[in-house]
């Protein structure tokens, strides 16, 4: 399955894990949507120079899991290619913009 989306945010877990948090429209309406890279695409996503503003298509599988007797989706990344870069890069910490 395919997701696209801006990039909301970039949340390091560990050394072998993000989260990537896409911004996205449904019927005009927003939402964010988290997809999981680790391992070896983790270190294909870093790689490409991804940030926040960044307009990116991605790969992702579904996985499915039960805690406390529901069912909660995990969306792992396979691939990911960046569609646009950001015409400025943001400061997480001031949030702060610069060309």
């Amino acid at each position: 399955m395919q997701q696209n989306g801006t990039i909301y945010d970039i949340i390091e877990i560990d050394n072998d894990t993000i989260k990537v948090l896409l911004n996205k429209r449904d019927f005009g309406k927003p939402y964010l949507s988290a997809v999981t890279y680790w391992g070896y695409w983790k270190k294909k996503a870093l790689e490409q120079g991804i940030g926040i503003k960044d307009k990116i298509k991605t790969n992702v599988v579904i996985k499915s899991r039960e805690y406390n007797g529901k069912y909660y989706d995990q969306q792992q990344g396979r691939q990911i290619y960046i569609v646009s870069k950001a015409k400025y890069k943001v400061d997480k910490s001031t949030g702060e913009l610069f060309d």
